[in-house]
Formats: C-alpha cells, sequence, structure tokens
C-alpha cells in the first residue's frame, strides 16, 4: 500500500486549453496581460499565477475566443504524455498536438516540464522543437503560437494554457 501511494504522490495532472486568437486587439491585450518574452519558433510565452490566470480567461471570454480544445492528462514523473485533438489521414495528422513530460522537482513545489506544442496540418517528417520551462505546481504556462496562415499573409495566431499540477495524496490521520 506504501509502494502505491508513494507512486501517486509522484503523479502530474495537465490541464490544457487551446484558443484561437483573431484579432490584433485580442492580441495586444493578452500581451498587456500576460508579459509575453520570445521563445522560438513564432512562439511567446509568460508564467502566470492562478489569480492572474482567472483574469486572463475572463478576458479571453469577453471577447469570445474560440476555445479548441481542453484537454486533460494524468502523468508520473517522468513519463512523457501525449494528447492529440484532431483528424489523423495517411499523409497527415491535423488538429492539436501537445508532448509533455513533467518532472516533479525534490523538495519543492516546482515541475521541470519538457513540452513540444504543434498546431494544424503535421506531416510524420515534421520538425518539432522543445521546450524545458519551471513551472511551479498550479501555475499556468501561456504560450502564444503564430503561424502562416492558409493565405500566407495574416498568421494563425493560438494561445495554449498549460498548467501542470502535483497531485499529492492527503495524508490519513
Amino acid at each position: 500500500l506504501s509502494a502505491i501511494r508513494a507512486d501517486l504522490n509522484q503523479t502530474v495532472e495537465i490541464s490544457c486549453r487551446v484558443m484561437k486568437i483573431v484579432t490584433d486587439s485580442q492580441i495586444k491585450s493578452l500581451e498587456e496581460r500576460a508579459s509575453l518574452h520570445s521563445l522560438s519558433d513564432g512562439q511567446r510565452w509568460a508564467l502566470l499565477t492562478k489569480s492572474r490566470v482567472d483574469e486572463l480567461q475572463r478576458f479571453l471570454t469577453d471577447e469570445k475566443v474560440e476555445v479548441l480544445a481542453c484537454p486533460r492528462i494524468l502523468t508520473p514523473s517522468g513519463q512523457a504524455a501525449l494528447i492529440e485533438v484532431g483528424t489523423d489521414s495517411e499523409s497527415a495528422f491535423n488538429g492539436f498536438r501537445l508532448s509533455a513530460n513533467p518532472h516533479l522537482i525534490a523538495d519543492s513545489n516546482v515541475i521541470r516540464l519538457n513540452h513540444s506544442v504543434q498546431i494544424g496540418e503535421m506531416k510524420p517528417d515534421s520538425k518539432v522543437t522543445s521546450h524545458e520551462s519551471l513551472v511551479g505546481s498550479g501555475q499556468t504556462l501561456v504560450l502564444l503560437i503564430e503561424q502562416s496562415g492558409k493565405d500566407d499573409v495574416t498568421p494563425d495566431r493560438y494561445v495554449v494554457l498549460l498548467t501542470p499540477e502535483h497531485l499529492k495524496e492527503e495524508e490519513e490521520k
């Protein structure tokens, strides 16, 4: 029983919310609320506390931002997890793909999160860039992803909210 409890205490829940941003004013307001930093590959990021995420989500709801997916996954610390939402064909996967590998840092509330996010059409040979972020349990990593749109003039813009949380079993009294 103690071995099962120890395994349960190494579990991380990753909540994800994927939204499509349409207007420049939504981007500007997002940048003001989230203090975004450059990452790579047309991505920017911010790390937000629960209260700031709640404020951001209220704003996104008020702006009627299109929510594409809200998946959650449980995975043990150190074990990679994959979330795919979309359609698969012989030539490509079209949708949203999150690869995440959380590592609990001993004696802390911090999770080292290795992650990659892909949105749109993904061919089997598509290049995937992974990133590593240190996130407090319950904090939210905000990713703004901009990529070439269908018309190659206006980019498609997405906001991805990743919230890893260390699930701890409460001790018996």
